[in-house]
């Protein structure tokens, strides 16, 4: 089975479960990026986004100081562009701040048009595998060092179900979401020191899944701040979780009920 069970029954997460945990969150401009780090800054998390623009999460950074969270940092850099050189000099630039991080969410997504493989141009797959594979695996590969530095660090991959088998229409979702499953395994395996895991957040009011799906009715879909869903990325982040090369997703409105 691709996916195995969610969460451990009623898992309940403290309220500071993450106080001094440095965590990089990239996709905060995203509607389920802004819940995550909202969730994760009320349980104590202080974030650092990685952003292409950052004026893209200036009004989620506002929010967060609003309530009273920790201050987060928000670094400019366009991961699309970026060499080996750069990115070595990101991690240089976050060592001068931080001792160690604590985790790594990534949620930075995108949308690739639904359609037969023989019609599918090569820069669709090109586009969509740089976005969900190759983009989270050299941010990943330049944050080792200081994720080693801590204690219990997690990195978590945002995936999706198309991912678990051959589906049509879905090529290059699919295809991408396969070889992230599999880019999360060799990290586990390489890197015991470090939790690696993947989680696929389900039927969730997104923009990207209006895309997919445009006629889908809102009321069989979780709000991107539902509790169930924050809680499967607070545990994974958790210091008391163990799991590592696993693969999690969010169950549907009508199979929690």
């Amino acid at each position: 089975m691709f996916y195995p069970t969610s969460l451990p029954d009623q898992y309940s997460p403290a309220p500071n479960i993450l106080s001094g945990k440095k965590i990089v969150l990239t996709g905060g401009a995203t509607d389920l990026g802004h819940a995550v780090a909202i969730c994760c800054a009320q349980h104590g998390a202080e974030l650092i986004f990685i952003e292409r623009k950052e004026r893209s999460v200036n009004a989620l950074y506002d929010q967060i100081v609003g309530i009273g969270a920790p201050e987060p940092l928000t670094v400019a850099f366009d991961i699309t562009q970026a060499e080996t050189y750069h990115l070595n000099q990101l991690n240089d630039s976050l060592a001068t701040e931080f001792d160690a991080i604590d985790g790594v969410i990534h949620l930075t997504t995108s949308a690739a048009p639904l359609t037969p493989l023989a019609l599918c141009k090569p820069d669709i797959w090109q586009s969509f595998y740089q976005t969900a594979v190759l983009q989270p695996l050299a941010l990943t590969s330049a944050l080792l060092p200081l994720l080693q530095k801590a204690e219990t660090p997690s990195v978590i991959f945002s995936s999706l179900s198309a991912g678990q088998t051959g589906r049509a229409y879905w090529g290059p979702v699919g295809a991408a979401f396969s070889a992230g499953r599999n880019v999360c395994e060799t990290f586990s395996a390489e890197h015991d020191e470090i939790r690696f895991n993947t989680l696929a957040p389900g039927k969730v009011a997104t923009a990207v899944r209006h895309k997919y799906y445009p006629a889908e009715a809102k009321s069989t879909l979780r709000a991107c701040n539902d509790p169930l869903l924050l809680n499967h990325f607070l545990y994974l982040l958790d210091p008391e979780t163990t799991l590592s090369a696993q693969h999690l997703r969010v169950p549907d409105l009508d199979q929690s009920s």
